[in-house]
Parts: structure tokens; C-alpha cells; sequence
């Protein structure tokens, strides 16, 4: 028969209690540490200069990402969406009404598009649900430097105006430093971790030039896989 105590619970049920307690505080502990995820990166104490350099500098490193953009100026028009990987990448494009859609797999790339791609490139269209395939250095050469990860990333984050540092917020639940950046055309906020590798997160530009880009799934992106169908254009 069980031990108690006057008015208490049985020495056996709070043994019990003291033990999924112990559990429970623990796995609390780790829920917090796994919450708070990368250790703080430092570069919030930086200078402007020195954090833009920072994040172009893990951009090099990084193996894949994830970015969406769009931005205006007048009526010139641009929008990407593009998974980008150190193997190629994959995504659509859209400037001016023209819509294609692209892959690029080591030293080829694919594209589809709106007929107006096609009478733009001066080729025949091809079958429905085929894509034209070239080499990425030919005449399709610019479209495939939009897959190139550090190229596309540093493009993005980079100004030749003016910089200043902001306040430390967060994107998306993650630590971030702002940046506030100035061009002839707009003013700026470049968002950059202040965990982990400083990767920039979040891009806005206001003004006579206006953008919004998000770049997501830092090293977490799958690489692209050539599409089924094809037919190969010279050039």
C-alpha cells in the first residue's frame, strides 16, 4: 500500500510528477533553443558598408535560393520568379506583356513562352507543351544569366547611393538589420539576417522606381530537372 502524506498525494504519484515535469522543462528548453535558431552573426554592429559586403560575401557561398521580385519604372515593367540553384535554375520572367518560362541545366537552356517570345526570338513556335532548348551561351544567353544564383541575388541587393543603417526587426519571424539605401530613382530598404549567414530576406523600393523582392529558402532549394519535351534551336 502506498505512503501517504495528510492531505497529499501518494509519494509514488509525485515521483511520477517530478519526472514528466523534468521531461516537460526539457523538451520546453529545446522547443526555445530550436525557436531561436542560428546564433547571432554580429553584423548589426557593422557599418552600412561593411553588412551590404557581408551578405554579398554569403550570397557567394550560398548554394540555392528561392526569389521573387517585382519592379516598375514608368511603364517598363519586370517580374521574375525563379528557384535558383548552383546546378542551374528555374523560374518565368515577365517584361513588357512578354512571358516565358525557363530552365537551365548545366550548359543548356530551356524556355517557353507567349507567341510574342517566339516572333521576339524570330523562331517558329514549338509544339504545345514543347520546350525550345539552346546552349546558354548562344542567343539565349541573357534569359540564362537570370539563373545564375550570385549573379541574380547580388544584382538585387546592390545600390551606388547613398547607405545608411536602420533599426534591427524581424522578416518572417527572422532577426533582421535594415538598411536604408538611395538611388536617383527611389529610396530603399534592404532587410539582411543578423543570424546565421547574413543573407538578405526582403527588398522595397519606393519612388519613381519601385520594386519588391523576397529572396526565401537560402540553401534549401531543389535543383531544376530538364523538361520532357524539346526541340533544339541553333544559336
Amino acid at each position: 500500500m502506498a505512503t501517504t502524506r495528510p492531505h497529499g498525494q501518494p509519494a509514488k504519484a509525485r515521483r511520477t510528477r517530478r519526472s514528466c515535469d523534468a521531461i516537460l522543462s526539457a523538451l520546453l528548453a529545446a522547443a526555445l533553443l530550436a525557436g531561436c535558431g542560428s546564433s547571432n552573426n554580429g553584423i548589426a554592429s557593422k557599418s552600412p558598408q561593411e553588412i551590404l559586403q557581408a551578405s554579398k560575401t554569403a550570397i557567394q557561398k550560398a548554394s540555392s535560393v528561392t526569389i521573387a521580385s517585382k519592379s516598375a519604372q514608368g511603364r517598363l515593367t519586370f517580374a521574375s520568379d525563379l528557384k535558383l540553384n548552383r546546378q542551374g535554375g528555374q523560374g518565368t520572367l515577365s517584361l513588357l506583356g512578354l512571358r516565358v518560362e525557363l530552365i537551365k541545366t548545366g550548359q543548356t537552356i530551356y524556355v517557353k513562352g507567349s507567341p510574342a517570345f517566339y516572333e521576339r526570338l524570330q523562331v517558329k513556335p514549338p509544339p504545345p507543351g514543347t520546350w525550345l532548348a539552346a546552349p546558354a551561351s548562344g542567343k539565349l544567353e541573357q534569359i540564362a544569366g537570370f539563373t545564375d544564383l550570385a549573379g541574380e541575388a547580388t544584382r538585387i541587393i546592390s545600390t551606388s547611393g547613398k547607405i545608411t543603417k536602420g533599426q534591427t526587426t524581424t522578416i518572417e519571424g527572422q532577426p533582421v538589420i535594415e538598411l536604408k539605401t538611395e538611388g536617383k530613382l527611389y529610396k530603399g530598404r534592404l532587410y539582411i539576417k543578423t543570424t546565421g549567414e547574413p543573407y538578405p530576406l526582403k527588398l522595397e523600393k519606393t519612388g519613381r522606381e519601385t520594386s519588391h523582392s523576397t529572396l526565401t529558402n537560402w540553401n534549401n532549394t531543389p535543383p531544376p530537372t530538364p523538361p520532357a519535351k524539346t526541340t533544339t534551336i541553333s544559336g
